[in-house]
């Protein structure tokens, strides 16, 4: 059991352990006001007294300074391991980017984005090659710059119905190009959805078939 060996050696926070042979002494590790350790001195078959606590103090008070910055030190690696990790996320992040821009970018098919009412946003360069339109052209317009009115309210009304039901649409449209000619583009349109499942983008993705459908035409 835990008692007291003075008033003095209680104010420092010492106690003396007894009832177990050898007689055992708990000092207090501090650094500042707070308490890190407690140290433990034993083998003294006849006991401890305060001038044991009080020679020990200088130094139980230099190892209560080490314990805190151990403890500082191994929080700096924590955080700087916490920190690498979200500096490698980060990294991995963009490189995920990187590709996906140079894939869009790359890609053979006609790719536009545009936003929940239809104003083109961002157009690939197949795009462009395939309608006439420049990006700088296109974006901040809407998606019908290339509508060539070949298509009745019938088709964009199941095409608008498809969309609200969050699901992709696809179909062959007849458009028409900058300088007038008309075109073939197989296309798919997909809604992109935010994490309330509102629809914020539509991304499409388009192949020039002007010359299948004309041989096809031809045949029949």
């Amino acid at each position: 059991y835990h008692t007291a060996l003075t008033d003095g050696q209680a104010q420092h926070g010492a106690r003396r352990v007894t009832g177990l042979p050898p007689t055992w002494l708990g000092l207090p590790v501090h650094c500042g006001a707070e308490l890190v350790a407690v140290a433990a001195v034993a083998n003294r078959a006849d006991g401890h007294d305060l001038k044991t606590a009080r020679l020990l103090a200088p130094l139980l008070q230099s190892f209560g300074a080490l314990i805190t910055a151990r403890r500082a030190v191994l929080k700096c690696d924590r955080l700087g391991a916490e920190l690498r990790r979200e500096i490698d996320g980060r990294r991995r992040g963009e490189e995920k980017m990187v590709k996906l821009s140079k894939a869009l970018e790359q890609t053979a098919d006609a790719v536009t984005i545009t936003d929940s009412n239809g104003v083109i946003e961002y157009v690939n360069p197949a795009f462009s090659a395939m309608t006439g339109f420049s990006a700088e052209e296109a974006l901040g317009c809407y998606s019908s710059l290339v509508k060539s009115g070949r298509h009745d309210d019938a088709f964009y009304g199941q095409l608008w119905a498809t969309l609200r039901q969050r699901r992709a649409f696809r179909d062959v449209f007849i458009n028409r190009r900058k300088n007038g000619e008309l075109y073939y583009e197989e296309k798919t349109i997909t809604p992109l959805m935010d994490t309330r499942d509102a629809v914020t983008h539509f991304v499409t993705t388009g192949k020039y078939i002007t010359e299948r459908m004309q041989t096809q035409e031809r045949l029949h």
